[in-house]
């Protein structure tokens, strides 16, 4: 039994990290149109940060991507909120509070949510090669993203 049960964490870590992935196209709070496949063509990794309005450790990451990495930096950052019954107008006043320039994606039904995040915890985030591979998640706020993210932004 316990043979099977590290068979399959050692299975599900291997498919996590090596697997592709879920691409999705959808429109920004701005109005634009986003995909992640158009956007990986741009040669750089995308960080998809899935948060919602009323998660403080949400939007402590939101706030340190956008002191840490800048507008310039060597990863595209695209944050999806996933609250449920919240609309545009709910969601402005938070970006405008904390000056939020990543584009957002309003996910409410939980369509690319799911796609990435079976337990639906939040904050959680996703690191994206330019050749669209998952290269890490990270469940809660978490320094080490941070710093991950920071040698993406000194090797540009």
């Amino acid at each position: 039994m316990k043979a099977l049960a590290l068979l399959s964490v050692a299975l599900f870590c291997s498919t996590v990290f090596s697997a592709q992935a879920p691409t999705f196209q959808s429109e920004t709070l701005s109005g634009a149109s986003y995909s992640l496949k158009e956007k990986l063509k741009e040669g750089k990794p995308v960080l998809v940060s899935f948060w919602a309005t009323w998660c403080q450790p949400c939007l402590d990451e939101l706030n340190s991507l956008k002191t840490k990495l800048g507008k310039d930096s060597g990863v595209e950052v695209i944050a999806v909120n996933v609250d449920t019954s919240e609309t545009s107008s709910d969601v402005r006043p938070t970006i405008r509070l904390h000056s939020i320039e990543f584009p957002i994606i309003l996910d409410p039904t939980h369509q690319i949510f799911a796609k990435y995040n079976a337990t639906k915890a939040v904050p959680y985030s996703v690191l994206i090669s330019a050749k669209g591979e998952i290269l890490a998640t990270y469940a809660g706020y978490s320094e080490e993203m941070m710093t991950k993210l920071e040698t993406f932004k000194k090797t540009k």
